[in-house]
């Protein structure tokens, strides 16, 4: 719980998230305040503060022009849906990058907005920034949105992931990394890898990333790092999945 009087301070914000704002408090209700920082406001919802410190009454009062004073938002919720807005309008026209940078303000009103998040992660995905994307995908899900299954489907193969797999006569991989292979998949394709890591030592540890989806998914590439006592090696892997549920696959020795 935290007081603000009616004079203007320079402070320091503390949100329950952890995310920290300094700047001048130039404005307050019971719903929000705002923060001036660097030239630029910020709203931040009161329910969302933690606590305020470092109180330093100021004598200087920001001050708005008449422009930006009509500019201003009624309330945090309607300069929310406005940057959705802009969102889907960047989206309509194809400009991803404008997509990511409204839905990236759209945060900066609301961080626990779950269809900015989403946003943010369609935007990357289409900038084949597959990594950023997934982030932002599954913070968006840890908020509470539900995505469509294709959307599901297409972020699954750059998740994260850790399993190991042993084979006959004492093998062990450990994998740390995003894959579309099965755990059967990889247990087919490891002995055709493992007469290249001669020296690699009875446990492996192998680094996949997925890398991208061929045309119209009919095939997809991966790049894998097998780190062995030798040296480490690394491999491109083609793989075009089968009826029946397998792949086949090219496995292309590369230099580091």
């Amino acid at each position: 719980m935290f007081v603000l009087s009616s004079s203007v301070f320079a402070e320091k914000v503390i949100l329950k998230s952890g995310a920290i704002y300094e700047g001048t408090i130039i404005d307050h209700n019971d719903k929000y305040i705002t923060l001036q920082t660097s030239g630029t406001p910020v709203y931040l919802p009161v329910e969302q503060i933690e606590r305020i410190v470092e109180e330093i009454p100021t004598s200087e009062v920001a001050q708005q022009s008449d422009s930006e004073a009509q500019l201003a938002p009624a309330n945090l919720q309607d300069q929310y849906q406005q940057l959705m807005k802009e969102t889907a309008d960047a989206f309509d026209k194809g400009d991803y990058s404008l997509a990511e940078e409204k839905s990236k303000a759209a945060i900066e009103i609301n961080l626990d907005g779950n269809e900015a998040y989403y946003m943010i992660a369609i935007a990357q995905y289409s900038q084949a920034k597959y990594e950023e994307a997934v982030k932002n995908y599954n913070k968006a899900v840890d908020l509470g949105f539900v995505p469509s299954p294709e959307v599901e489907m297409a972020m699954q193969p750059y998740q994260y992931k850790e399993f190991s797999i042993n084979i006959p006569f004492g093998k062990s991989f450990q994998f740390k990394g995003s894959t579309n292979c099965s755990k059967q998949l990889i247990t087919d394709m490891l002995p055709a890898m493992e007469a290249s890591v001669k020296n690699a030592g009875k446990s492996i540890m192998i680094r996949p990333r997925f890398v991208q989806w061929g045309e119209e998914g009919k095939y997809w590439e991966e790049e894998w790092i097998v780190e062995a006592k030798d040296g480490d090696k690394i491999f491109s892997l083609i793989l075009t999945p089968t009826p029946d549920g397998g792949a086949d696959y090219q496995i292309i020795p590369r230099k580091l």
